[in-house]
């Protein structure tokens, strides 16, 4: 039976708000040694071998590789855990790649903005609430099935994420932008983007399994190849009454191109390479 994929958006207790209460050495609440080591390099600010609440609180900036801090070989590396996310509360950034972590805890990183992930076997994430995460990057991510992108995303890229069957986005949704190649290797078939989208960058959703995609009144500009080659497409719906600036998006493929009634003719006149698939939708 196939792992799903549980995203929690977790209410913080007050207690890990900030560290200011603690006292001693951070790090040695740190179980797992790779990262510690981690941790100590790049908050032990004052190089005395310890993490104090104060340096704890000013991390800003957490960024692991299995390669470069979890080597292959070493007993006990790329963790099934990160444990001890919650010392840090003021956490800006977070990348992590690697291939056997199950669970990562951001529930009291309540100032998170960019979080960049890679793991296959990503299970259990579990984000602030409220959530502030703008930049939000899930890579290989092969357990989830179903995801939510919360209202404060504003730049997406949810790619080789092959089990991937459901995408829905919290309203009102904050997002604005579809990055380069951000729709790849999933197992969507349909796809509804939601209003306040602007752009959809280049190769976004090429050579993908989508059937129909509904793109919203806001969209201004779809980068080439975006829907190139989408053979099994049945149609695209574009809602904005004027015409997105377009670079080849739809080449590859025959599928109709559904736009407002009111404003066909002046699709056809601004994109007349597509002006046989163009049509009014109802």
């Amino acid at each position: 039976m196939r792992n799903s994929f549980i995203l929690t958006l977790a209410v913080l207790p007050f207690l890990w708000a900030c560290n200011k209460d603690f006292k001693g050495d951070i790090g040695e609440h740190l179980t797992d040694m790779q990262f510690r080591k981690v941790c100590y390099e790049a908050f032990d600010t004052d190089g005395d071998g310890v993490i104090s609440a104060s340096e704890a609180n000013a991390a800003s900036v957490l960024r692991l590789t299995n390669s470069e801090h979890y080597p292959s070989g070493f007993y006990g590396c790329d963790p099934w855990e990160i444990e001890g996310l919650k010392y840090f509360p003021n956490l800006e950034e977070f990348r992590y790649q690697g291939t056997y972590l199950k669970r990562l805890d951001f529930s009291s990183n309540k100032k998170l903005k960019t979080l960049i992930l890679s793991s296959s076997s990503l299970q259990n994430l579990s984000l602030p609430s409220p959530c502030r995460i703008e930049v939000l990057e899930l890579i290989q991510l092969q357990c989830i099935t179903e995801f939510t992108v919360p209202a404060s995303v504003q730049s997406l890229f949810l790619s080789n994420c092959f089990n991937l069957e459901k995408l829905e986005f919290e309203k009102p949704s904050g997002l604005k932008t579809i990055l380069s190649s951000g729709l790849l290797h999933t197992n969507l078939t349909e796809l509804y983007l939601p209003e306040g989208l602007e752009v959809i960058e280049q190769d976004a959703a090429k050579n993908t399994k989508f059937q129909v995609v509904d793109l919203p009144s806001t969209i201004k500009a779809i980068g080439k190849n975006a829907f190139t080659s989408c053979t099994a497409m049945k149609y695209i719906v574009i809602r904005a009454a004027t015409p997105p600036e377009i670079v080849h998006p739809f080449d590859g493929a025959t599928y109709s191109i559904l736009v407002p009634p009111a404003s066909l003719s002046l699709y056809k006149e601004r994109w007349p390479q597509y002006e046989s698939r163009l049509k009014a939708y109802e």
